[in-house]
């Protein structure tokens, strides 16, 4: 976390979030602009939409395409409304024209030929073909094929109208030369906002009895501790406490498997420290992996984390004893 600044709303929502079990971010296009679910009002769109933005820069957030919004270039306003217009003279009062052909006796005609009272029936052979409104009750013989469009201004009949968009914040009219079209993204929070969280002064409350607890055993704390291992790697760790030459480097968890897995790998590393997992979960899973791995699981929730606590602050603050060697006599040397 070293080199990452967040001001402190942004390190509040990023809080929020993990704390409401929010892990998605997705954005829906309103009235009131693009609001995202789990996010609080803001005095404009805008600033979320870069707040978000740079939040992902910073790799707090991975962001994915997810939609795409229309957005007025009079007044930035995304509730915009598609409209099909004349290409002629952009009217939008157009109708469009089906065509129908009766199979058994191959008439053609538009459908309004085919309209009376209410009903579709056949021009040339008189035959009731169904409802006029409703096209699920159109008699199989009766085919739609095809359509076209005229502008009641002009009468000018066209095969494809013109699509113009519609502010109703402002009022303006545009097309797609003068639109704005933007992507919209949905996020995802990453790895490093969990481990924001679990840098916050509410961890810091939660691992108090644990550092409290060390320090009236006499050993120094030390917050984000970093170690090069045997292979040359450089491991980072939540805390670290330290008595004389010993060392115990511990990492916290919110639940996740991962965490004790990882911190196995780094114990391997670091043969010479002693390692340990405080998790704020209560996960019965980890408790069952750190007897596997030999890695003491601390839960302030658990009766006994004191006990299991002592024991490996017993074991750092034992003294080895060196063993003197024994001089061996030589078998081919002889005795006098």
């Amino acid at each position: 976390m070293s080199g990452v600044i967040l001001s402190d709303y942004e390190k509040e929502l990023l809080i929020s979030l993990v704390e409401k079990g929010v892990e998605r971010l997705e954005p829906r296009i309103t009235p009131e602009g693009i609001k995202y679910n789990n996010l609080g009002e803001s005095d404009h769109w805008r600033e979320t939409i870069n707040l978000l933005k740079s939040l992902e820069e910073r790799e707090f957030l991975t962001g994915e395409d997810f939609d795409r919004a229309i957005i007025c270039p009079s007044c930035d306003s995304p509730h915009v409304y598609s409209r099909y217009a004349c290409p002629t003279e952009r009217s939008i009062f157009i109708k469009k024209i089906i065509l129908l052909r009766h199979e058994p006796d191959g008439y053609s005609g538009e459908l309004e030929t085919f309209v009376k009272n209410g009903r579709l029936v056949c021009p040339k052979c008189g035959k009731d073909l169904g409802s006029a409104q409703d096209k699920e009750t159109w008699d199989p013989s009766l085919k739609e094929i095809g359509y076209s469009f005229q502008c009641d201004h002009n009468g000018h009949r066209f095969e494809r109208p013109l699509v113009v968009h519609y502010c109703p914040v402002c009022g303006s009219t545009f097309d797609y030369r003068t639109a704005r079209y933007i992507p919209l993204k949905a996020y995802t929070l990453s790895q490093k906002t969990y481990d924001v969280v679990k840098n916050t002064a509410d961890t810091e409350k939660l691992i108090k009895p644990i550092v409290d607890f060390l320090k009236q055993n006499g050993l120094q704390i030390q917050y984000g501790y970093e170690i090069k291992g045997v292979s040359g790697s450089t491991h980072q760790f939540d805390l670290a406490a330290t008595v004389g030459s010993s060392l115990l480097v511990i990492d916290y968890s919110f639940g996740d498997s991962q965490e004790l897995v990882a911190l196995l790998g780094k114990k391997l590393d670091i043969p010479s420290a002693e390692v340990s997992l405080i998790d704020f979960s209560d996960n019965e899973e980890l408790l069952n992996l750190g007897k596997v791995y030999n890695i003491p699981i601390i839960d302030t929730g658990k009766k006994n984390w004191v006990t299991t606590l002592q024991k490996v602050v017993e074991k750092m603050k034992q003294v080895p004893v060196e063993k003197k060697e024994t001089p061996r006599r030589r078998l081919w040397e002889r005795r006098r």
